[in-house]
């Protein structure tokens, strides 16, 4: 190879490692999200009926999936050689879980009057303006597991080299 060929050779694998870093971005995204929502939210089940909650600071049961079909994964701002994927999931109750929450709100004792009366709703406690929900990270958590164990890297380099040696 000529000293020209191998400049040549040079600037072709550069414009390739150019447009390399969107596939990466998005394959390291893919590899968080596989994690979260196949490990991480599916760590404790709970059958809809019995409503058992997980153990606080752990990450939240499972009783519908919806917090784990709700998970996606999706190209953020980059440009040039700098690429980013957004990882999360879209329901209300997402942040919720992750960093807890006190609800407040207008007791609907009218519901069970009709059964109970007022007095035996407030005696066994149906009725509660105020509603405190633990924190249960599962974001965090794994965002640390999957750099901790590599995967995100993996997925990464595997990318960068399907993008620019095919």
């Amino acid at each position: 190879m000529s000293p020209d060929e191998a400049i040549a050779f040079m600037e072709a694998i550069q414009a390739k490692a150019a447009k390399a870093a969107p596939p990466c971005a998005m394959a390291m995204g893919e590899a968080h999200k596989q994690h979260l929502t196949g490990v991480t939210l599916a760590r404790y089940q709970s059958a809809p009926m019995t409503q058992t909650p997980s153990p606080p600071g752990s990450p939240p049961a499972s009783m519908t999936g919806t917090l784990r079909r709700s998970v996606t994964c999706v190209r953020g701002p980059g440009g040039g050689m700098h690429a980013s994927s957004l990882v999360g999931p879209h329901t209300i109750y997402a942040a919720t879980q992750e960093w807890g929450e006190v609800h407040h709100g207008n007791p609907r004792m009218w519901l069970w009057l009709k059964y109970a009366g007022a007095y035996e709703v407030r005696r066994r406690g149906w009725v509660k303006e105020r509603v405190h929900i633990p924190a249960r990270p599962y974001m965090r958590p794994s965002r640390d597991d999957v750099i901790a164990s590599g995967a995100v890297q993996t997925a990464g380099n595997a990318a960068f080299m399907e993008s620019v040696f095919g």
